[in-house]
Formats: structure tokens, C-alpha cells, sequence
């Protein structure tokens, strides 16, 4: 029903890490209250953060837990759309931010490197040609403005979906702030 029942918020109601002590239950992004933890009933009922960072400090959770408070995580971004670290991103040669906490070992050094293989500067260079191509103002470019000028580029060069459909869709995805506009912040996670 994708609401806290009070009757399961308690520790009965709860996931564990398989072999736990069942003292710090797994937590997710709550849907319902972005920004906050929520553990209980399938992941509806608010945790309590404290207890949470606490446990963080003391290495008792998994690195999936701890991937909402990694530091480098954006906060203009809703919690619920940064993914929890997998264990297959750790050291896979890219930086993940929700991956760099402790617990999920600073993603083995993928973030040390800054940009390997000049990563950025190629994602830079690309915003800057579709934002020339589509016009754009302020920084920000409108969502069809992008699909019919940038678009057709991106799907040529990486072999996607040219449609303008997919292409609008793609850019409802990433459109954090919900303003139908894209931004260089929204664009580096879709390049």
C-alpha cells in the first residue's frame, strides 16, 4: 500500500544482512519522504538517521546502506534517484559517488583518477556542441530542443534509440529538478 503501518514500524517488520546480529536493519531511500531513510515495512516506515550514521562510523552495515550518505552524493538531487553502490561498481574503473564511503572501500581508488582517458573533457565538448546546436540559453536547454538537435548525434555515435519519443523519455529521466530543461548537471549522468 506504500504507506509506514504503524503495526510493522518495528524491528520485527525489518531486513537484515544475511548472518546479522539483527542490530542495524538494511535501509533504503524512502519514496514517500525524499531525503529521509526508511527501513520498516518494506521500506516505508522513516528510520532513525542517527542510529543509522552511528552505525555507518562503527562499520556494522553494508556498503548498500551506506551509499545515501556518501558525501559526494548531490543534494539537489532526490535521494530515491541515486542508486545504492553495487558490489560490481567497486573498482570497475569508474568513480561512483554513492560507491565512496568507507564501507564500500572509497570505490577501490575509481575516483582517485579524476577523469581517466580525458572522460570529462569528451562529456564537456559534447554539452557544449548540443548546447551551441539546440540554441540553448541560460545554461540549460529545452528538453525538445536537445532531442532534435543533440539527439540524433548522440544516437549515431553511441548506436541508441534515435526516436524522438525514446529521446524524450530519456530526458524526463534525468530532469532532476522537473523544470523540462536540461542542465550540464543533469547531462553528465545521461552522457
Amino acid at each position: 500500500n506504500e504507506v509506514c503501518d504503524q503495526g510493522c514500524n518495528n524491528k520485527y517488520c525489518s531486513a537484515y544482512e544475511w548472518r546479522s546480529d539483527f542490530s542495524v536493519p538494511l535501509v533504503a531511500a524512502c519514496e514517500s519522504d525524499i531525503g529521509a531513510i526508511c527501513a520498516a515495512d518494506f521500506y516505508q516506515c522513516a528510520y532513525n538517521e542517527t542510529v543509522e550514521q552511528e552505525a555507518i562510523l562503527n562499520g556494522t552495515i553494508s556498503c548498500q546502506a551506506s551509499s545515501p550518505f556518501s558525501i559526494y552524493l548531490d543534494p539537489n538531487i532526490p535521494l530515491s534517484s541515486n542508486h545504492s553502490c553495487q558490489d560490481i561498481w567497486i573498482g570497475d574503473g569508474k568513480c561512483d559517488d554513492a560507491c565512496r564511503t568507507e564501507q564500500c572501500f572509497n570505490d577501490r581508488a575509481d575516483c582517485a583518477l579524476g577523469c581517466s582517458e580525458d572522460q570529462c573533457l569528451v562529456i564537456f565538448d559534447f554539452w557544449t556542441l548540443v548546447y551551441d546546436l539546440s540554441n540553448g540559453a541560460g545554461n540549460k536547454l529545452n528538453h525538445s530542443a536537445a532531442c532534435l538537435s543533440g539527439w540524433p548525434l548522440a544516437a549515431a555515435a553511441f548506436d541508441l534509440n534515435s526516436s524522438f519519443a525514446f529521446c524524450m523519455d530519456t530526458m524526463q529521466r534525468y530532469d532532476y529538478n522537473q523544470d523540462s530543461q536540461l542542465n550540464f548537471r543533469e547531462f553528465v549522468p545521461l552522457a
